[in-house]
């Protein structure tokens, strides 16, 4: 992804049970775990905090687009439910 505003990448979260079978219509939440300068969903998030991406489709799956300005790595973690993926 080019560090512009306007260039995007998609995260992709699929949310499977302990016997992997996806599990539909959950909420789910990204965070920045490291780097700055990231928007998820047209949203600025700072360090750690959580920013709602939607419910999973009936596959389990939940997208976000993300964009920067700022060249780096980043680190995201994700959770539905307060529970961390």
């Amino acid at each position: 992804m080019t560090a512009n505003g306007t260039s995007a990448a998609t995260v992709i979260v699929t949310l499977k049970n302990a016997d992997g079978i996806p599990v539909p219509n959950k909420a789910v939440e990204l965070a920045l775990t490291s780097g700055s300068g990231l928007t998820i969903k047209n949203q600025d998030v700072g360090l750690n905090e959580y920013v709602t991406i939607g419910n999973t489709n009936s596959s389990g799956v939940a997208t976000a687009t993300l964009k920067t300005t700022v060249a780096g790595v980043r680190t995201l973690k994700a959770r539905s439910q307060q529970f961390p993926l």
